[in-house]
């Protein structure tokens, strides 16, 4: 690739530069289209959840200062945000024919990124899924890297319900709300964790 930003998407890691003038992979091109005098720059790449390069996001001219590692860090999560509501994007346009689920994804995607609960988040993705689908139930799991096991939520009128929806799990609460319990459950177990391990639907 082309200068900077071509070796950051070539390599798929971020890249700071103190001085561009002296670095060997800065072009000098675009300062003399756009008159501008390129100082310092931090490249980063945007990848996709199964590692595609799908962007690169470049700052140039830090205030005061080069580019450090705190700075990396934070346009890492940048670059994050952009990669999941770019993939969320992607689901909203193959659902584009049903009118119906637009709305209900749109207001699932900015809640995305203001909800500051991960519990009601949660709810909220189940209840969309619910919604799109027609379907009576629908359960997100998240993964627990740590005790690599399987954990979702399930709120209080769904405590009553029927069971036989549910995988065979050790549930407890967390006490965040006496509406909704935690459950969790073994990474390989069922067809969840069959999903987990190949990946595919």
């Amino acid at each position: 690739g082309k200068g900077v930003v071509g070796k950051c998407a070539q390599s798929g890691k971020a890249i700071i530069v103190t001085n561009a003038y002296a670095d060997p992979y800065f072009t000098a091109d675009d300062d003399l289209e756009q008159s501008f005098h390129t100082h310092n720059m931090l490249c980063m790449p945007v990848l996709d959840s199964k590692g595609n390069l799908i962007a690169v996001i470049e700052a140039c001219n830090k205030v005061g200062a080069a580019f450090d590692s705190q700075d990396e860090r934070r346009m890492r999560q940048v670059a994050d945000h952009f990669s999941a509501s770019h993939e969320l994007l992607s689901v909203v346009l193959s659902v584009h024919r049903s009118s119906s689920a637009l709305p209900k994804l749109a207001k699932l995607a900015a809640q995305l990124f203001t909800e500051g609960n991960s519990v009601s988040l949660l709810f909220q993705c189940m209840n969309v899924g619910k919604e799109v689908l027609d379907a009576s139930h629908c359960t997100v799991y998240t993964i627990d890297v740590n005790t690599q096991e399987l954990v979702t939520r399930i709120s209080g009128n769904e405590m009553t319900g029927p069971s036989s929806t549910l995988p065979k799990t050790n549930g407890h609460s967390q006490g965040l709300s006496t509406a909704s319990k935690e459950l969790r459950t073994s990474l390989n177990s069922g067809l969840v964790g069959e999903v987990v391990s190949t990946g595919l639907p």
